[in-house]
């Protein structure tokens, strides 16, 4: 992973593409229809939690976990409870 990531300047084009796109981008969440698992952490400075209220608002049948305390990186902090909550949610959702 971090041979991706690091150095930055290997990636700074395609970050600045999609920080632009991004602010262009509009979703019509409103029209998914499909059982929706939106996991946030609330610490997360890259994506506001905010955004995963806003989703859960407008993706009709959606279920929203906010993992209090946790940031971006929560998949490597809270991967059990993660994984514990997404195989509960397929199970319950086919």
């Amino acid at each position: 992973m971090f041979d991706s990531v690091c150095p930055m300047r290997h990636r700074i084009r395609g970050y600045e593409n999609d920080r632009a796109e991004f602010r262009r981008l509009e979703l019509a969440l409103d029209v998914i229809e499909c059982p929706t698992l939106i996991l946030h952490g609330s610490l997360d400075t890259e994506a506001p939690v905010a955004h995963a209220h806003f989703a859960h608002a407008k993706i009709a049948n959606s279920q929203l976990v906010v993992f209090d305390g946790a940031d971006h990186s929560m998949l490597a902090s809270e991967y059990k409870d993660i994984v514990r909550r997404m195989t509960e949610f397929v199970l319950t959702n086919n």
